[in-house]
């Protein structure tokens, strides 16, 4: 259906052309910056407007909106901040890769580990079977962004208990 009540979309010009503005204003403030982070929120309500949808079925993947969107600040933003990069996360409905798109040089992905559509398991070697969904998920990344600008969130916390050790080694 059409976005919630307040809810703005990645695909709305408006949004993407007040994000380079308060990019641009962040950087011009911040000389010495070098990496401006510009994320969905930690959520699973993504926009589902009919703009937003189209170009999600086009993607094969909701990360299609917010990677044309943060393309767009990157390119926006590129002549007068030739040494800063715009990172977004690769995150829960985000984390499977775009099909069309590509990133942008001057993009950082952050691929998060461990959610629903890729579980992984690092007490084992990114080789191993169980972690083929999340290794198949950055190897679809990769053909899509820069190798160096290509990031691995991985939590090393244990969510169910904080204060225990991660098990993710031997």
């Amino acid at each position: 259906g059409p976005a919630a009540a307040g809810q703005v979309c990645w695909t709305n010009a408006a949004l993407v052309s007040q994000l380079i503005l308060a990019t641009r204003a962040v950087l011009r403030a911040q000389p010495a910056a070098r990496i401006m982070s510009i994320s969905q929120n930690d959520n699973g309500n993504y926009c589902r407007s009919p703009e937003e949808l189209a170009v999600i079925k086009a993607e094969g993947s909701p990360a299609g909106p917010l990677l044309r969107a943060i393309n767009a600040i990157a390119d926006a933003i590129a002549d007068e901040f030739p040494a800063v990069a715009i990172s977004t996360l690769a995150y829960d409905y985000s984390s499977p890769a775009p099909l069309l798109s590509k990133v942008r040089s001057n993009v950082i992905i952050q691929l998060c580990v461990g959610d629903k559509s890729a579980p992984a398991d690092f007490m084992r070697p990114l080789s191993a079977a169980v972690n083929e969904p999340f290794r198949a998920q950055l190897q679809e990344w990769r053909s899509r962004a820069n190798a160096s600008r290509l990031f691995v969130w991985n939590y090393v916390c244990d969510f169910g208990n904080y204060l225990q050790a991660f098990p993710n080694y031997n």
